[in-house]
């Protein structure tokens, strides 16, 4: 973006920059929404942290000590070439965002990083934080709208669950609906924990 940067006089809009800052620009809001939106956890990461990322395995790219599946590249994005000898080697774990014609999706990216938990019922208005403390899955879940939002988490495989409500302390045992889902329903502004493996 900064070889792309056009000093203004006036208030910066994305109309005053060159055609490539905004695509490059569109496309990082687009993958970002997206990603929000079907509840996929990412980690934004620059080049410079990403000239000292590793390879681990096949499947693994390691960055600041952090493992990823895949690197989302935002269209009309050039890296340094520092940056460029790791995704060239981890070409398989690279998805590079383009045009309207060739935009990454949504299953595209879910093939490629296989998120462990997902919405059935995709939404802006949720987000959606995966953590992990002895052995066990912790789902922090927020509904940031106004409306009601009542839908069903995929999990890869059935366990037991309970739910706490910071709002009012309440634990819940939850159970699986008909499909092995697990049923959600969060009021607007509402926050939960969800505890997986839990005996």
């Amino acid at each position: 973006l900064w070889a792309e940067y056009i000093p203004t006089a006036d208030k910066l809009t994305m109309a005053s920059q060159s055609a490539r800052a905004q695509q490059i620009v569109n496309s990082f809001m687009r993958l970002g929404q997206m990603l929000q939106r079907h509840q996929i956890p990412f980690a934004l990461v620059d080049h410079e942290l990403l000239a000292d990322a590793q390879l681990k395995g096949q499947n693994s790219l390691q960055v600041a000590g952090n493992s990823y599946r895949c690197l989302l590249v935002p269209a009309g994005v050039e890296l340094p070439e520092t940056a460029t000898a790791i995704t060239n080697r981890a070409s398989e774990r690279v998805i590079q965002d383009g045009d309207a014609a060739m935009a990454i999706n949504v299953d595209k990216v879910r093939e490629a990083t296989g998120p462990l938990y997902h919405l059935t019922t995709a939404s802006p208005r949720i987000a959606m934080g995966q953590f992990e403390r002895d052995g066990r899955d912790i789902l922090l879940l927020v509904n940031v709208g106004k409306e009601p939002y009542n839908a069903s988490m995929v999990a890869p495989q059935p366990q037991k669950w309970l739910r706490l409500d910071p709002h009012n302390s309440a634990v819940t045992p939850l159970s699986l609906n008909a499909q092995g889902e697990v049923p959600l329903q969060l009021e607007p502004h509402q926050a939960c924990l969800l505890i997986g493996g839990s005996d």
